[in-house]
């Protein structure tokens, strides 16, 4: 069998653009197709050929089927791995952008929606199709009644989100909400789009409050606690984890009865779950209730147990949560009864830096209840406590600092 070409013969190339610049829906129908059928390492060919400029005429055209199969072309040319210049064309942009914008049909919607997701990839064109009104226009196609719309329109916001300008453009236009919404969809794509748009939006402070306003925390608690796939609760934990930046947070997903649910993960066979958990629930308890809280629901014997998995992401998880339940003087009693001070003793050779940095950080909370002193003072424990001053790791040193000095405090035994 003949090897098949990696190069498209430029008689058909050529050919297909010079149709391209029929406005006869049949002839732009099958061209179309021809297009989409051409394997992406082709495309290349046909846009140096200049294939861009005459289908962006033909999303003009008044005929639907002719502006269809014009966006479809461009929507299955923007799919390369490597952008060529003609995907930051300006006036590409702006028709995708006016398609969107005044186009009913859900079928073109979806393509233009499409293709703006692939152009978002550069990060040269987030700003352009910011500034041309895309956010806005991508937005209000969170509302529309198909779901493919709303997954492709979800997928370009979760791309240009990667930009701060563009993170706070999305909260000005009230596209929190609808993001927020689509969590209820019956389609596992719309959901896992538009939490991926919800965990870039959570890196900012403004947005933050502006979740909480929404009653954010909750409908992030019901994701977490409800019926959803795998992929889609890791995606709501990360949101969680992101939104906890704060304590109004913190005080809300106790509010939900969160710290119950945060509690039930960490005992999931998988080991996404459980790390993301353990890291939402360390930030979580911030206050007494979720101290309590998180006791009262047996976190504490599960994250011991949990400090022994042979997963490092979960070990260093647990310890994290560990460090912020020692804040809480009953934790302390309850974590020297289990004997955890040998345990983190021990993590402090382990091989990954957060693990050692989060262990030493729990040692030193550890360190304000006067029973576990003792155990610390041996000459064994405390040389291997001292040598992780010799860290990289300026937090590890910080929190080692700590639990030298919280050692040699007057303690009572």
């Amino acid at each position: 069998m003949a090897a098949t070409s990696s190069i498209l013969p430029n008689s058909l190339a050529a050919t297909t653009v010079s149709t391209l610049s029929s406005l006869e829906s049949t002839t732009c129908d099958s061209t179309t197709i021809s297009v989409f059928d051409i394997p992406i390492k082709h495309r290349t060919q046909l846009l140096n050929l200049g294939i861009v400029r005459p289908l962006i005429e033909l999303t003009l055209s008044k005929e639907l089927d002719v502006k269809q199969a014009a966006v479809t072309c461009l929507a299955a040319t923007t799919e390369l791995n490597e952008t060529h210049q003609d995907m930051r064309r300006k006036d590409l942009i702006d028709a995708l952008i006016f398609t969107l914008s005044k186009e009913d049909s859900v079928e073109v919607q979806d393509e233009a929606a499409f293709a703006l997701a692939n152009l978002a990839k550069d990060f040269s064109n987030k700003a352009d199709i910011r500034k041309s009104g895309g956010i806005k226009a991508l937005v209000k196609l969170l509302e529309s009644q198909d779901p493919d719309v709303k997954k492709n329109a979800a997928l370009a916001l979760s791309t240009l989100l990667d930009d701060f300008s563009n993170r706070a453009e999305i909260r000005y236009v009230q596209g929190l909400g609808p993001l927020f919404e689509l969590l209820t969809s019956e389609f596992h794509e719309v959901q896992n789009n538009a939490l991926q748009c919800l965990i870039r939006c959570a890196e900012d402070f403004n947005n933050r409050a502006e979740i909480r306003k929404l009653n954010g925390i909750r409908k992030l608690v019901d994701v977490i606690s409800g019926e959803y796939m795998l992929e889609t609760i890791v995606l709501g934990l990360q949101c969680l984890v992101n939104c906890l930046e704060e304590v109004d947070s913190a005080s809300l997903v106790v509010d939900a009865n969160g710290i119950a649910s945060l509690v039930k993960l960490i005992q999931n066979d998988e080991s996404k779950i459980k790390r993301y958990a353990a890291i939402a629930l360390a930030r979580a308890v911030k206050s007494d209730r979720g101290q309590n809280a998180a006791r009262e629901s047996g976190a504490l014997q599960i994250i011991v147990l949990n400090l022994s998995s042979n997963d490092a992401s979960v070990v260093n998880s647990s310890v994290m949560a560990l460090a912020s339940l020692a804040l809480n003087e009953t934790n302390q009693v309850e974590i020297y009864k289990m004997g955890v001070g040998e345990l983190l003793l021990k993590l402090l050779s382990h091989e990954d830096t957060e693990t050692k940095r989060e262990a030493m950080a729990a040692l030193a909370n550890l360190s304000q209840y006067n029973k576990i002193k003792p155990r610390l003072h041996s000459v064994e424990s405390t040389q291997t406590i001292i040598k992780l001053f010799a860290s990289d790791d300026s937090q590890t040193i910080i929190n080692t600092s700590e639990c030298i000095l919280k050692l040699s405090e007057e303690c009572m035994y």
